[in-house]
């Protein structure tokens, strides 16, 4: 049997063991992400310094400051549970967040009418980049084929370069010309400027899926274009990498936690920015702000706020490039393993 804990009267204690509590402290902070800390702290600090200035009656934020941590014992022994609570609501809520900024909405009423508007701005977007791709690969091959035949290129190969890259019918080359064609890169003789727009152009080009299958975010088209090419993900991805993470070393597995993580992280934070820009000018609205400076603090901190979700939002969009390569290298490995 567990021994008793002895109280002060020498019965059983009421409380438990500072070595249990802090067992269960462990188990309960085990339980929240490391993605949501961040965005909770944050949201923590920021709604507390916004509701003090509401009821301080002024703009001075050096004050509120002062005042928060003019006791740091009781500001820790609130902070940490209101922290630790905010965790727990904003880590409930990093699946819905990326689900959000990836596109996937109920279509009804205004949220329908802006999801179909964006889909289709994407789309002649895509349509954009492709007419722009065409155009470029030609200048781009123009200004290659002069270098290639001073460097001594037989024509009958720069013509079948050029019937490849622009998907036209060509002769058919002698032995000798199909091994010159092999060894021939192209690009290495083109303008350097040129190669590079197209470079960009392509790129820009492969973060888009099927038509039909596109996204009316920039975030889900990213991770959408990987998700439809993965040879081995049976029709679920969502359980993909889960199913697939213990064919890769553990180098990459880390890879995969880490962009994982800071996409979670980063599409939290963007919801958290925009709160923080609503919250400010509600809850301050009241204050006085007639002063230029009030005024300019006024309109900055939410403006600021959502020049934070904007760059938390490029920040997804950075990780997910980083999560889709580590999906296609899983995709790889597993491939390799079939075979």
């Amino acid at each position: 049997m567990p021994d008793e804990v002895q109280g002060t009267g020498g019965g059983p204690g009421l409380t438990a063991p500072p070595d249990k509590l802090s067992a269960l402290l462990a188990r309960i902070l085990d339980q929240l992400s490391l993605s949501a800390w961040l965005p909770a702290a944050y949201l923590t600090v920021a709604l507390a310094v916004i509701y003090r200035l509401g009821q301080q009656g002024n703009l001075d934020v050096a004050a509120v400051v002062v005042a928060l941590t003019a006791d740091p014992v009781t500001l820790l022994v609130v902070t940490i549970p209101i922290v630790v609570l905010s965790t727990l609501v904003t880590q409930s809520f990093s699946f819905e967040a990326i689900r959000a900024l990836e596109g996937y909405w109920q279509r009804r009423w205004l949220l329908g009418w802006l999801h179909d508007g964006l889909v289709r701005m994407r789309m002649r977007h895509k349509r954009s980049l492709r007419t722009r791709f065409r155009s470029s690969r030609e200048s781009a091959f123009a200004s290659a084929r002069g270098p290639m035949l001073l460097d001594h290129r037989p024509r009958a190969v720069v013509d079948a370069i050029e019937a490849d890259l622009l998907e036209l019918e060509r002769n058919d080359l002698d032995a000798i010309s199909e091994r010159i064609l092999a060894n021939t890169a192209w690009r290495n003789y083109g303008d350097p400027v040129l190669v590079s727009k197209l470079d960009r152009i392509r790129a820009a080009l492969l973060e888009y899926p099927e038509d039909g299958l596109v996204m009316p975010m920039k975030l889900g088209n990213v991770l959408r274009a990987t998700e439809s090419k993965l040879q081995n993900g049976r029709g679920d991805v969502g359980t993909f990498a889960m199913r697939r993470r213990n064919l890769v070393d553990s180098r990459i597995q880390l890879q995969h936690d880490q962009f994982r993580t800071r996409l979670d992280m980063y599409c939290i934070l963007v919801f958290v920015a925009l709160l923080v820009a609503v919250a400010w000018p509600t809850l301050t609205w009241k204050v006085p702000h007639g002063l230029p400076a009030d005024l300019a603090l006024w309109l900055i901190a939410p403006m600021s706020n959502l020049l934070l979700a904007f760059a938390a939002y490029r920040a997804a969009i950075a990780s997910a490039r980083g999560y889709c390569t580590i999906l296609r290298v899983m995709d790889q490995a597993t491939e390799s393993a079939a075979t």
